[in-house]
């Protein structure tokens, strides 16, 4: 796909890899609508061909593609260094494979079907974070977006372990399994990139939690 306009000056941008071609141009509208610039690519091989990578941004990959996979792109880019936040399109039978590449170094991730408010906040995370490995400038973590980050069910588990309940007491609370409960909470901390319940107190502490 011909790469957005608004690209320009070495600013930093949006690299969408899909190879559905209505998605990408819904993405490419409604990122031009919240003024960000974007390119799109239908295959990994564009991106890595096609794109120069040492310019501000990040990347969102879906997971599934011909040629070459999400994760095939992850890894290639890592070989070659490139410092830029990665995303992953998610379905919801792929989350565990997508948290495994969070633990190998991606930013984050993104479900399908998308939620434009939802991409939105992740994405403007994800140009922070590229801006911060940029500069070396520390930034104060922007708490608002971390949590608009979860969705809603991990934002619910998430206020019943800052009140201290453990991952029992909450499956029987919201009528879950633990295994289930204890999935949510993981992936929760990892959006959050917290690592236990004490920085998860430090992070939060008497944030409001309502939404």
């Amino acid at each position: 796909m011909k790469e957005n306009t608004m690209n320009n000056n070495l600013a930093p941008y949006v690299r969408c890899v899909d190879d559905d071609e209505a998605l990408l141009r819904s993405i490419e509208y409604f990122l031009n609508s919240s003024r960000i610039g974007c390119r799109c690519y239908t295959s990994g091989k564009d991106l890595l061909r096609l794109d120069p990578l040492f310019i501000g941004g990040c990347i969102v990959l879906d997971l599934k593609m011909p040629d070459m996979s999400g994760l095939q792109v992850f890894e290639e880019l890592r070989k070659r260094r490139v410092d830029l936040p990665v995303l992953f399109f998610t379905a919801y039978g792929e989350i565990d494979t997508v948290v495994e590449t969070m633990r190998d170094g991606a930013f984050h991730f993104v479900e399908k079907p998308l939620q434009p408010d939802k991409f939105l906040d992740i994405v403007k995370m994800a140009l922070k974070e590229s801006e911060r490995r940029r500069t070396g400038r520390p930034q104060a973590c922007d708490l608002e977006l971390l949590i608009a980050s979860l969705t809603d069910r991990e934002l619910e588990i998430i206020r019943f372990v800052m009140q201290g309940m453990k991952n029992k007491n909450i499956a029987e609370r919201m009528g879950l399994s633990e295994r289930t409960v204890e999935n949510y909470r993981s992936r929760a901390y990892l959006k959050l990139n917290v690592n236990n319940f004490a920085e998860l107190s430090d992070l939060l502490g008497n944030t409001d939690l309502t939404r």
